[in-house]
């Protein structure tokens, strides 16, 4: 367990009974502008404040990035392996505690919810994805299109485990192609959420592809929408 840092996500509540006691997990409070509704008392995992860390950008919360502010804010964990969910979703503790015989080396990806490439075209048009692969491909010298990634599964919901140091690769791959994320939105901050969400999904098939990363997928996590919270103030 000690290979794992994961992060359980969430803007207002905490729902204790979700997550397992094990210790890898810590709650990561995201948006100041929303108040808190936990009781302390109740919690088996330390909570970390996304807007108390060093080198915080509250810019991504206004701009409605949600969980993705926490992906782009938070330092890299010391542990190798990094891990998120949300809020609201049950954890199951002996599925869960299988993934920790998978989690060696510095190489491996644990999806939770995997769909075909085509889910990411509701937000972008092949060509734009197109244009992105190509702005990463000049980076990292690779020959990427959404045609080439079909056969990949792509991880949504911002869940899922990878590499720390692999981690600190999609932030930085992010943030050089978010000017053109924003283009290609016409700067209407509506769907970025869901877009950037797609776009951390496309990286990591990118990785599996390449043959960086090496996948497995677990039914671990599940989703309880009679959990989920709608707040005038996105998460």
């Amino acid at each position: 367990m000690d290979q794992l840092t994961f992060f359980i996500i969430f803007h207002k509540k905490i729902f204790p009974e979700n997550t397992p006691k094990f210790k890898c997990f810590t709650y990561m409070a995201a948006n100041e502008l929303i108040k808190k509704d936990i009781d302390i008392s109740k919690l088996q995992h330390p909570i970390v404040y996304e807007y108390t860390t060093p080198g915080y950008n509250p810019l991504y919360q206004m701009l409605n990035f949600c969980d993705n502010s926490v992906i782009l804010n938070y330092p890299s964990p010391p542990t190798p392996y990094v891990g998120f969910a949300q809020y609201d979703m049950y954890i199951n503790s002996d599925k869960f505690k299988l993934i920790f015989d998978i989690l060696t080396g510095n190489n491996k990806v644990i999806g939770f919810y995997p769909y075909q490439v085509t889910t990411i075209l509701d937000v972008l048009t092949e060509e734009q994805w197109n244009e992105i692969l190509t702005s990463y491909n000049l980076s990292n010298n690779t020959f990427h299109s959404i045609k080439s990634l079909q056969s990949h599964p792509f991880f949504l919901m911002n869940t899922y485990i990878i590499p720390s140091w692999f981690y600190t690769k999609i932030q930085a791959t992010v943030k050089t192609i978010l000017p053109l994320v924003f283009k290609f939105l016409k700067y209407d901050m509506r769907h970025i959420a869901g877009t950037l969400e797609r776009l951390n999904s496309l990286l990591i098939a990118c990785a599996i592809d390449e043959n960086v990363l090496i996948y497995s997928i677990s039914d671990a996590i599940s989703d309880n929408r009679s959990q989920t919270i709608h707040d005038s103030i996105r998460h």
